[in-house]
């Protein structure tokens, strides 16, 4: 099965600051739309983006995802062709738009409206350029970097991609450092995803990834989906039954840093994106975890033979590759046993505890953009579990219709 991410088609307007722009007619701003989608699974408040056949779509209304936008000055007069540089990466700034969160709103006669308040417009030359760049979901208090700031429930914050202690706004300069916390509560759990690059991008010049003008980003998803059930519950004695079974993971990252870079073979020998669209695939990479005081919990449940969906217990998690050392990468099952009351009215009820590491069975880590089916047996003195690996599904398959369209992820 291939990863197949969202392809969400944005229509961005665009201007440039710069004095460099020349103008040559009325100025043409881009409105946000795209068409109603198909089915796709939702979580947590409608903020997990996945595909299990609920009726809802990818960014649900009222949802934001946050836009950055590099603005390359060309020169007109010598034809001379504005570009991402990425040989010095941090010599682009983002200061056109720097975080800009982008809403979906109600839809209206079929459609779904994205809309942004910070109004820029295309370039009305060939040569000046924007390049740009998004993430899901949106962070109001993205540039807060203090570990202990208060959180606006996205767990993201955007770093200094030079120094750690700053946020991204002090120096907005190539791509920012994404730290991520995992929320404790799997309930509130955001589906965190970070798109490819919109590489020098001008409507004049006809350069654009998406239809009819539209900046159209292909999101990834940063997370591994974790899915727990609890398949058995084994006694030998009929009198004895196990419930209220309660899975945790301890030692696992509580926060981690993704950094992002345009995959080189995305890029010809000048630096320029191969698709002509101006389209460049991302590599994304985890580091700098914290494990500390790590613990997260979900109640799961017997297969009753309800749907699956209805079963399994979800996490989002930070990929990681598991470790062997004690208190890293446990997973824990407490539970209730009760004994019932025989002929000469004696009875019991206690809770059980057991745990094992989570680096065993030949899964060496959780990987981005996997979904992971744990089966979980109980018996009164041992765990068993057995894990399928599966990619992240689609959130729809019809592309005929839609202004939204599906693109195999082979990394």
């Amino acid at each position: 099965m291939k990863k197949i991410p969202y392809i969400i088609a944005i229509a961005i307007a665009l201007v440039s600051c710069s004095k460099n722009v020349i103008l040559e007619g009325p100025a043409e701003r881009i409105g946000f739309d795209t068409y109603a989608m198909r089915t796709a699974g939702t979580k947590a408040g409608d903020s997990y983006v996945g595909g299990n056949g609920n009726a809802a779509t990818n960014i649900p209304v009222g949802g934001k995802f946050g836009v950055f936008a590099y603005f390359h000055p060309g020169d007109a007069n010598s034809n001379v062709t504005g570009k991402w540089n990425n040989s010095n990466v941090n010599s682009n700034y983002s200061n056109m738009l720097l975080n800009e969160p982008v809403t979906r709103v109600e839809p209206s006669t079929g459609t779904y409206a994205y809309t942004y308040s910070s109004t820029r417009y295309w370039p009305r030359n060939a040569t000046d350029r924007i390049s740009f760049f998004a993430y899901y979901p949106y962070a109001a208090n993205a540039f807060i970097v203090d570990e202990n700031a208060a959180s606006d429930g996205t767990g993201i914050t955007l770093q200094d991609p030079e120094d750690n202690t700053l946020g991204y706004s002090n120096n907005p300069v190539g791509f920012p450092k994404f730290r991520f916390v995992v929320n404790p509560d799997a309930s509130k759990q955001v589906d965190f995803m970070i798109s490819d690059m919109c590489m020098n991008q001008s409507k004049k010049a006809n350069v654009t990834t998406g239809p009819d003008d539209d900046v159209q980003f292909t999101f990834h998803h940063m997370l591994s989906q974790i899915r727990i059930k609890a398949v058995n519950f084994s006694v030998e004695n009929s009198d004895v039954t196990i419930s209220d079974v309660d899975f945790r993971f301890i030692g696992v990252p509580v926060s981690g840093i993704v950094t992002t870079s345009i995959e080189p073979s995305a890029l010809n020998a000048n630096g320029e994106p191969l698709d002509a669209n101006g389209k460049a695939a991302m590599r994304f990479s985890w580091g700098s975890f914290n494990t500390s005081n790590s613990s997260f919990s979900t109640t799961v449940y017997k297969d009753d033979g309800t749907p699956a969906e209805k079963q399994a217990a979800i996490m989002l998690m930070i990929p990681h590759t598991f470790s062997e050392d004690p208190g890293k990468d446990i997973a824990e099952v407490t539970f209730k046993v009760t004994r019932a009351a025989n002929a000469a009215g004696e009875h019991y009820e206690y809770t059980g505890h057991l745990s094992t590491s989570l680096a065993i069975g030949g899964l060496t880590g959780w990987e981005r953009n996997k979904i992971y089916n744990y089966s979980i047996t109980v018996t009164l003195n041992s765990i068993e579990f057995d894990a399928e690996v599966e990619d992240w599904p689609e959130a729809s398959t019809d592309v005929t219709t839609i202004k939204v369209n599906l693109e195999n992820d082979n990394d």
